[in-house]
């Protein structure tokens, strides 16, 4: 288990941010598509708890990870398990049997990793919107952002979710 502490940061263009990450000595890690899972039981038992079971298929790497103690504030931080996953197909299918629903799932198209000082973050592109998501301490965060010239106000420590349901209610992003 891992507490993990994340913020994204609304961007207008990734090309630049790439520019600064190498110049910094950012890893490329590469470019995926990923399509994410989320599961609940009927009776939302996850959601009471304020918990999050999440299959992540990706092109080439799949993950089941499980979040509890999720909270917001000016980052986004929760406890994570993560497990790496060879057939994601069946783990579906095995969740599903077992009286777990997907109640809600989306498509990451273009999902850039990088690392920097051993922390994770990434770039992500989405039809509403490209973001830069930075993982690791408040400390951390805060510093990578400024190196990276990226503009505070214009960060949310909203899940993926929130923006995605944001964009459909309102066809703009509440940041």
């Amino acid at each position: 288990m891992k507490r993990e502490i994340e913020l994204k940061i609304f961007v207008e263009e990734l090309g630049e941010i790439k520019k600064k990450l190498r110049k910094i000595g950012a890893k490329y890690e590469g470019v995926f598509r990923e399509h994410d899972f989320f599961f609940d039981t009927p009776q939302e038992i996850l959601k009471k708890k304020k918990a999050l079971l999440r299959l992540r298929i990706g092109d080439t790497r799949h993950f089941l990870t499980y979040k509890e103690n999720l909270k917001s504030g000016q980052f986004k931080s929760a406890d994570e398990y993560e497990v790496v996953v060879k057939n994601p197909q069946e783990l579906k299918k095995i969740l599903e049997k077992i009286g777990f629903r997907v109640w809600f799932n989306y498509l990451k198209p273009r999902r850039e990793y990088w690392s920097y000082r051993g922390n994770h973050l990434t770039l992500d592109s989405f039809p509403f919107g490209k973001f830069v998501e930075i993982e690791g301490s408040p400390k951390f965060i805060r510093g990578l952002a400024q190196k990276l010239n990226l503009d505070f106000t214009r960060s949310s420590a909203k899940s993926y979710i929130k923006l995605l349901r944001d964009y459909r209610k309102y066809k703009r992003l509440k940041i």
